[in-house]
């Protein structure tokens, strides 16, 4: 039987589901954000080079 001094472990496990929670949303938007990042260059890559080829690379 636990003692009226010693605290009960419901506040710790709740406190490290949310940093698990937290880390997990920090993660994600990590993700997207490097995932648009790179969406962005490959998009800018592939007009340059349309535009380096005179619209011909396009089938122009």
């Amino acid at each position: 039987m636990r003692s009226a001094a010693s605290p009960r472990p419901w506040p710790d496990i709740a406190q490290a589901a949310l940093r698990a929670r937290l880390v997990a949303d920090l993660e994600t938007a990590r993700v997207s954000n490097e995932t648009e990042r790179l969406r962005s260059a490959l998009l800018s890559g592939l007009a340059r080079s349309a535009l380096a080829a005179g619209g011909h690379w396009l089938g122009r």
